[in-house]
């Protein structure tokens, strides 16, 4: 299990594509792009058959099922969530987010791009600071880390022992 920062996008096509498919979760049996073993893997992690879908474009960074991926959006993590299933899955990438807007550098071409897909429930809202984060991972507060990063164990452990998540009645 690993702490995987996920960026949401601060552009209006990446704000939509949020709304799409994390802040309404998606029904999966609608797609054909899915392969029969990962509509089985959506099925099981998720009977009641809807998920919230995000992906990336890096491989080496991608969340994998019990990771928790803290979402981030300008200077604050806005979002956590535990992955359920995690596929790749070029098809279903093009289909779910249609448009990339060609000034972002560093982003993949088209969305077939983000073929590196995961799934979860609901994510949890947050405010976490990335100035309280940084120093707790060893950056400095004012590093501005964009883009996906999968954190290190020592890592991981020193971000969820410092920062603990309160559920309030």
């Amino acid at each position: 299990m690993a702490v995987v920062m996920v960026p949401t996008g601060w552009h209006k096509g990446s704000k939509g594509d949020w709304k799409a498919t994390v802040g309404t979760p998606v029904d999966f049996s609608k797609y054909s792009e899915l392969t029969p073993d990962q509509l089985r893997w959506l099925n099981y992690a998720f009977p009641s058959g809807k998920a919230c879908i995000w992906a990336t474009s890096k491989y080496s960074d991608w969340p994998q099922p019990g990771d928790i991926v803290w979402f981030h959006q300008d200077n604050y993590v806005i979002a956590l969530a535990e992955v359920r299933a995690a596929f790749e899955n070029p098809k279903l990438a093009q289909t779910l987010w249609r448009e990339i807007e060609s000034w972002q550098k560093g982003l993949p071409a088209d969305p077939s791009g983000w073929r590196y897909i995961f799934a979860f429930e609901d994510p949890e809202i947050t405010m976490i600071p990335k100035s309280v984060i940084g120093p707790l991972v060893g950056h400095k507060a004012t590093d501005r880390w964009q883009g996906t990063r999968r954190l290190d164990e020592d890592q991981t452990n020193k971000l969820l022992s410092r920062l603990v998540r309160t559920i309030l009645p």
